[in-house]
Protein backbone atom coordinates (compact mmCIF):
# COMPACT_ATOMS: atom_id res chain seq x y z
CA UNK A 1 0.00 0.00 0.00
CA UNK A 2 1.28 3.73 -1.29
CA UNK A 3 1.72 6.28 1.62
CA UNK A 4 1.80 9.33 -0.62
CA UNK A 5 2.10 11.61 2.63
CA UNK A 6 4.93 9.12 4.34
CA UNK A 7 6.59 9.16 0.83
CA UNK A 8 6.22 13.09 0.49
CA UNK A 9 8.15 13.35 4.02
CA UNK A 10 10.50 11.28 3.05
CA UNK A 11 11.75 13.18 0.74
CA UNK A 12 11.37 16.46 1.99
CA UNK A 13 14.02 15.08 4.96
CA UNK A 14 16.16 13.59 2.24
CA UNK A 15 16.90 17.13 0.76
CA UNK A 16 17.07 18.73 3.81
CA UNK A 17 20.28 16.21 4.68
CA UNK A 18 21.42 16.58 0.81
CA UNK A 19 21.18 20.93 1.72
CA UNK A 20 23.31 20.53 4.79
CA UNK A 21 25.71 18.40 3.18
CA UNK A 22 26.28 20.86 0.48
CA UNK A 23 26.40 23.39 2.76
CA UNK A 24 28.99 21.54 5.24
CA UNK A 25 31.00 21.09 2.15
CA UNK A 26 30.92 24.53 0.72
CA UNK A 27 31.57 25.95 4.35
CA UNK A 28 34.98 23.64 3.85
CA UNK A 29 35.89 24.80 0.73
CA UNK A 30 35.96 28.48 1.56
CA UNK A 31 39.34 27.48 3.01
CA UNK A 32 40.81 26.28 0.28
CA UNK A 33 43.36 27.72 -1.72
CA UNK A 34 46.34 26.46 -3.64
CA UNK A 35 48.82 25.99 -0.45
CA UNK A 36 46.27 24.48 1.46
CA UNK A 37 47.20 20.49 2.74
CA UNK A 38 43.91 18.49 1.60
CA UNK A 39 43.24 16.46 4.66
CA UNK A 40 39.33 13.30 4.24
CA UNK A 41 36.91 16.18 5.02
CA UNK A 42 38.55 18.85 2.25
CA UNK A 43 38.93 15.78 -0.22
CA UNK A 44 35.16 14.86 0.53
CA UNK A 45 34.01 18.48 0.05
CA UNK A 46 36.83 18.45 -3.15
CA UNK A 47 35.45 15.58 -4.78
CA UNK A 48 31.66 15.21 -3.75
CA UNK A 49 30.17 19.18 -3.55
CA UNK A 50 29.19 19.45 -7.41
CA UNK A 51 26.84 15.49 -6.91
CA UNK A 52 25.29 17.11 -3.83
CA UNK A 53 24.36 20.50 -5.46
CA UNK A 54 22.98 17.97 -8.79
CA UNK A 55 20.90 16.27 -6.23
CA UNK A 56 20.03 19.14 -3.98
CA UNK A 57 16.58 20.71 -4.89
CA UNK A 58 16.20 23.81 -2.77
CA UNK A 59 12.81 24.34 -1.87
CA UNK A 60 12.91 28.53 -1.64
CA UNK A 61 14.88 31.12 -2.58
CA UNK A 62 16.21 31.91 0.56
CA UNK A 63 17.75 28.58 0.18
CA UNK A 64 19.11 28.86 -3.23
CA UNK A 65 20.23 32.52 -2.29
CA UNK A 66 22.01 31.36 0.76
CA UNK A 67 23.77 27.99 -1.12
CA UNK A 68 24.94 30.61 -4.03
CA UNK A 69 26.37 33.35 -1.71
CA UNK A 70 28.31 30.33 -0.18
CA UNK A 71 29.68 29.56 -3.47
CA UNK A 72 30.45 33.15 -4.29
CA UNK A 73 32.59 33.17 -1.40
CA UNK A 74 34.62 30.05 -2.49
CA UNK A 75 37.93 29.83 -4.53
CA UNK A 76 36.14 27.36 -6.84
CA UNK A 77 39.75 27.85 -8.92
CA UNK A 78 42.07 27.04 -5.83
CA UNK A 79 39.27 24.25 -5.74
CA UNK A 80 39.51 22.64 -9.22
CA UNK A 81 43.41 22.31 -9.07
CA UNK A 82 43.38 20.91 -6.05
CA UNK A 83 40.93 18.37 -6.98
CA UNK A 84 42.97 17.62 -10.32
CA UNK A 85 46.38 17.36 -8.14
CA UNK A 86 44.76 15.36 -5.51
CA UNK A 87 45.59 11.86 -6.87
CA UNK A 88 42.01 10.77 -5.83
CA UNK A 89 39.32 12.00 -9.10
CA UNK A 90 38.25 15.44 -10.65
CA UNK A 91 34.81 15.13 -10.62
CA UNK A 92 33.67 18.74 -9.64
CA UNK A 93 35.54 20.16 -12.61
CA UNK A 94 34.09 17.64 -15.06
CA UNK A 95 30.93 18.32 -14.05
CA UNK A 96 31.59 22.16 -13.71
CA UNK A 97 32.97 22.23 -17.34
CA UNK A 98 30.14 20.37 -19.03
CA UNK A 99 27.71 22.73 -20.47
CA UNK A 100 29.28 25.81 -18.51
CA UNK A 101 28.13 28.52 -21.32
CA UNK A 102 24.92 26.94 -21.63
CA UNK A 103 22.11 29.29 -19.21
CA UNK A 104 19.40 27.30 -18.96
CA UNK A 105 21.95 23.71 -18.40
CA UNK A 106 25.11 24.31 -16.52
CA UNK A 107 25.96 22.69 -13.16
CA UNK A 108 24.15 25.57 -10.90
CA UNK A 109 20.55 26.19 -12.86
CA UNK A 110 20.33 22.51 -14.38
CA UNK A 111 18.12 20.96 -11.55
CA UNK A 112 16.54 24.09 -9.90
CA UNK A 113 12.98 24.07 -10.64
CA UNK A 114 11.65 27.08 -12.99
CA UNK A 115 9.67 28.71 -10.20
CA UNK A 116 12.98 29.03 -7.64
CA UNK A 117 15.06 31.99 -8.85
CA UNK A 118 17.85 34.50 -6.65
CA UNK A 119 19.48 37.60 -6.96
CA UNK A 120 22.80 35.74 -7.00
CA UNK A 121 22.40 33.59 -9.36
CA UNK A 122 23.95 35.91 -12.43
CA UNK A 123 27.02 36.44 -10.30
CA UNK A 124 27.61 32.83 -9.25
CA UNK A 125 27.92 31.77 -12.72
CA UNK A 126 29.84 34.26 -13.98
CA UNK A 127 32.40 32.82 -10.99
CA UNK A 128 31.57 29.30 -12.11
CA UNK A 129 32.59 30.06 -15.48
CA UNK A 130 36.34 32.36 -14.69
CA UNK A 131 37.31 29.68 -11.85
CA UNK A 132 37.03 26.91 -14.61
CA UNK A 133 38.81 28.56 -16.91
CA UNK A 134 41.40 29.96 -14.00
CA UNK A 135 41.56 25.98 -13.09
CA UNK A 136 42.53 24.97 -16.95
CA UNK A 137 45.24 27.67 -16.84
CA UNK A 138 47.16 27.34 -13.97
CA UNK A 139 47.01 23.40 -14.79
CA UNK A 140 48.27 24.02 -17.92
CA UNK A 141 51.87 26.07 -17.05
CA UNK A 142 54.61 24.45 -17.68
CA UNK A 143 56.00 24.41 -14.11
CA UNK A 144 52.55 23.04 -12.82
CA UNK A 145 51.65 20.60 -15.92
CA UNK A 146 55.81 19.54 -15.93
CA UNK A 147 55.25 18.47 -12.00
CA UNK A 148 52.18 16.80 -12.06
CA UNK A 149 52.01 15.00 -15.68
CA UNK A 150 53.80 12.03 -14.41
CA UNK A 151 52.14 11.19 -10.89
CA UNK A 152 50.73 8.33 -9.64
CA UNK A 153 47.43 7.30 -11.80
CA UNK A 154 44.48 8.03 -9.66
CA UNK A 155 43.10 5.11 -7.74
CA UNK A 156 39.82 4.38 -10.34
CA UNK A 157 43.16 3.88 -13.15
CA UNK A 158 43.06 7.77 -14.27
CA UNK A 159 46.02 10.20 -14.13
CA UNK A 160 46.31 14.13 -14.04
CA UNK A 161 46.72 14.39 -18.05
CA UNK A 162 43.69 12.22 -18.22
CA UNK A 163 41.55 14.39 -16.45
CA UNK A 164 42.63 17.48 -17.98
CA UNK A 165 42.50 15.99 -21.34
CA UNK A 166 38.78 15.22 -20.51
CA UNK A 167 37.67 18.82 -19.18
CA UNK A 168 39.20 20.22 -21.58
CA UNK A 169 37.90 18.44 -24.64
CA UNK A 170 34.37 19.06 -22.29
CA UNK A 171 35.15 23.31 -22.61
CA UNK A 172 36.47 23.22 -25.94
CA UNK A 173 32.93 21.75 -27.18
CA UNK A 174 31.52 25.22 -25.74
CA UNK A 175 33.60 26.98 -28.50
CA UNK A 176 31.80 26.23 -32.08
CA UNK A 177 28.17 27.34 -29.97
CA UNK A 178 29.24 29.76 -27.46
CA UNK A 179 32.32 30.87 -27.72
CA UNK A 180 33.76 30.85 -24.11
CA UNK A 181 35.64 34.06 -23.03
CA UNK A 182 38.87 32.01 -21.85
CA UNK A 183 38.96 30.25 -25.18
CA UNK A 184 41.82 32.27 -26.83
CA UNK A 185 43.30 32.37 -23.42
CA UNK A 186 43.44 28.61 -23.08
CA UNK A 187 45.37 28.20 -26.90
CA UNK A 188 47.78 30.56 -25.97
CA UNK A 189 48.67 28.58 -22.66
CA UNK A 190 48.89 25.32 -25.20
CA UNK A 191 51.43 27.71 -27.27
CA UNK A 192 53.33 28.51 -24.30
CA UNK A 193 53.88 24.69 -22.88
CA UNK A 194 54.71 23.85 -26.75
CA UNK A 195 57.35 26.52 -26.41
CA UNK A 196 58.67 26.27 -22.95
CA UNK A 197 58.07 22.08 -22.76
CA UNK A 198 57.73 20.73 -26.06
CA UNK A 199 57.87 17.23 -25.08
CA UNK A 200 55.04 17.50 -22.41
CA UNK A 201 53.15 19.68 -24.68
CA UNK A 202 53.21 16.46 -27.44
CA UNK A 203 52.41 14.65 -24.38
CA UNK A 204 48.92 16.37 -23.94
CA UNK A 205 48.45 16.37 -27.47
CA UNK A 206 49.35 12.36 -27.67
CA UNK A 207 46.93 11.98 -25.15
CA UNK A 208 44.03 14.01 -27.22
CA UNK A 209 44.96 12.62 -30.46
CA UNK A 210 44.52 8.86 -28.85
CA UNK A 211 41.12 9.96 -27.08
CA UNK A 212 40.28 11.03 -30.21
CA UNK A 213 40.64 8.06 -32.27
CA UNK A 214 38.31 6.15 -30.17
CA UNK A 215 35.95 8.53 -28.70
CA UNK A 216 34.18 9.81 -31.64
CA UNK A 217 32.98 13.51 -32.39
CA UNK A 218 32.94 14.84 -28.61
CA UNK A 219 37.35 14.70 -28.93
CA UNK A 220 36.87 17.24 -32.10
CA UNK A 221 36.87 20.60 -31.06
CA UNK A 222 39.52 19.91 -28.69
CA UNK A 223 41.67 18.57 -31.29
CA UNK A 224 40.94 22.06 -33.08
CA UNK A 225 42.00 23.64 -30.22
CA UNK A 226 45.68 21.97 -30.13
CA UNK A 227 46.13 22.96 -33.71
CA UNK A 228 45.14 26.51 -33.37
CA UNK A 229 48.05 25.87 -30.14
CA UNK A 230 50.42 24.79 -32.80
CA UNK A 231 49.74 28.34 -35.17
CA UNK A 232 50.94 31.61 -34.91
CA UNK A 233 49.31 35.05 -34.57
CA UNK A 234 46.11 36.02 -33.16
CA UNK A 235 43.19 33.90 -32.53
CA UNK A 236 40.23 35.15 -35.38
CA UNK A 237 36.75 34.45 -34.16
CA UNK A 238 36.50 32.23 -36.95
CA UNK A 239 39.01 29.81 -35.42
CA UNK A 240 36.14 29.12 -33.08
CA UNK A 241 33.68 28.30 -35.05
Amino acid sequence: MNHPQLELDVAVDAQKGIGRLLAGSLKALSHVTLNSQIDEVFQFALSGWTELWCAWSPSTEADYSRQLKALLAIDLAACFVKDLTSGVSAFSLMHCTRNLYDPTDNLLVRQISPSISSPFIEDAVSHLRLSVERALLHSLRPDVFGSHCTATPFSNGKDFVSWLIHSLATYATEAPKRHPTGFASIVQTLRTLRLEQEVLYELLEQKASDAGAVGGEFWTDLINMFELARQNGELQDTDVQ
